[in-house]
């Protein structure tokens, strides 16, 4: 598919932050991380989760290589439980799957993510050599799955390469010595993984497996999960379909215990928490408002943080909105006290937890092909503009969430067409049918 360049734009100004490190919060602590120079703030009496949703361990599962059965059997049995895995990919050679089976992944809230351009050992490469890799393999995913979210890489033969090469372009890199992480890894270039599979005969059945998430739950850790074959597909260290299908399973049943999810949004929790920030700005009878930054880059860090607070005294319910859009939230009463738990965005407008109803509102985006090269957008009332090279009308487009997930689509032609988006980074995709690009705007 030939390249095409798309760039969208809002007319209201949005600061995009420098990338940083952080430290570990918990509520009126701050605990600096070795080796960095920014530390969050969270006033009380607010509490960070380690894990998203307050659960015990992280667990993700990532497959190499395009072995076929990743499409055909787990894909399916992770969708039937909206359970997210990572498919590191390389993109030339044998071992490349298709973009359709990598774009069909990713709308569902895969992560497709680089296991180098040729499946070399980076290791016995130059510094040029282990860039070309690094750089072409993510830029060649970033233009062939809409969002630009190619942001971790599994090293070939897990053998590590360059650090500083690595990390100027991914936010996390995993290799396979086995060990369970701890919840704020030292070195995101040497982020460990377990291998499963008939190569691994302590890891190539169910107890086997969900043994390195148990010990995750013990330690308050992340597990990461090392798959190639899938059945009966011919590729490295097979994992039967029912022996996985066991792990899932495990997974689904114990929820409140592990946290599933892809590498590269593990890898953004974790920054964004040891970076945030939660201040509180103002209280009232019937609401209070709550400030959630954390400094990083919007474009990449862009995964919501669960955060915890007890609710007033002569509070009985509450309503949590963020920039006047509601917002994933739940109530529970422990040892007397009611707490309300929300996931936020930072850096994504005021979060306001009320005692009355909080309502909702609709984004309203509407387009209309002015010329060739250009889309105009109104979103929430705000012009946005699509700059479009190498592309011609009729176009179609696709609206996606960060995850991947499709939020709308429709033909622009010479009549308007109007959306619902939700608040917060979108994709945008667009097509002739013979060319595609896509970029990321802020949907306000």
């Amino acid at each position: 598919m030939k390249k095409v360049t798309v760039t969208a734009l809002l007319s209201k100004s949005h600061t995009f932050k420098r990338l940083l490190s952080g430290s570990v919060i918990v509520a009126g602590l701050v605990l600096m991380l070795p080796g960095t120079g920014r530390t969050g703030t969270v006033d009380q009496p607010y509490t960070v989760a380690t894990w998203r949703g307050f659960t015990t361990a992280a667990v993700s599962y990532t497959f190499d290589d395009g072995c076929s059965g990743q499409f055909t059997s787990a894909i399916p049995m992770f969708d039937a439980k909206d359970f997210k895995l990572t498919l590191f990919t390389v993109t030339t050679g044998g071992m490349f799957p298709g973009w359709q089976k990598l774009a069909d992944a990713a709308e569902n809230g895969h992560e497709i993510a680089s296991h180098t351009v040729t499946h070399g050992d980076l290791s016995g490469m130059n510094s040029s050599s282990q860039e070309n890799e690094l750089r072409n393999s993510q830029n060649t995913i970033n233009e062939n799955i809409p969002g630009k979210q190619c942001v971790t890489l599994a090293y070939p033969y897990c053998n590590a390469g360059t650090g500083s090469l690595c990390e100027k372009y991914y936010i996390a890199s995993r290799t396979c010595s086995g060990q369970v992480m701890s919840k704020s890894p030292s070195d995101f270039n040497q982020i460990s993984s377990i291998l499963c599979g008939s190569t691994m005969s302590s890891r190539n059945s169910v107890a086997g497996i969900n043994a390195g998430a148990d010990d995750a739950a013990k330690s308050g850790g992340w597990c990461v999960y090392l798959f190639h074959g899938v059945g009966n597909d011919g590729g490295y260290s097979g994992v039967a379909v029912d022996v996985l299908q066991g792990c899932v399973d495990y997974m689904d049943n114990n929820r409140n215990k592990f946290w599933v999810e892809s590498f590269g949004n593990v890898a953004r929790y974790i920054k964004e928490r040891n970076a945030v920030t939660v201040k509180e700005t103002a209280s009232a009878a019937n609401s209070i408002t709550v400030e959630v930054t954390d400094g990083l880059d919007d474009t990449v860090f862009n995964y919501p943080v669960s955060i915890r607070r007890p609710l007033p005294e002569a509070w009985d319910t509450a309503k949590v909105t963020q920039d006047e859009q509601p917002v994933e939230f739940s109530l529970k009463d422990s040892a007397g006290t009611k707490y309300v738990t929300f996931d936020a965005l930072p850096d994504r407008g005021a979060v306001v937890i009320s005692s009355g109803v909080v309502g909702s509102r609709k984004a309203a985006v509407s387009g209309r092909i002015a010329a060739a090269s250009v889309v105009r957008f109104f979103v929430n009332d705000l012009p946005a503009t699509v700059h479009i090279t190498g592309i011609r009308a009729p176009v179609a487009v696709s609206f996606f969430s960060p995850a991947g997930k499709k939020l709308a689509s429709g033909n622009l032609t010479s009549a308007t067409c109007s959306f619902s988006l939700p608040v917060g980074m979108c994709i945008v995709r667009v097509t002739d049918g013979i060319s595609a690009g896509s970029d990321t705007f802020l949907v306000p």
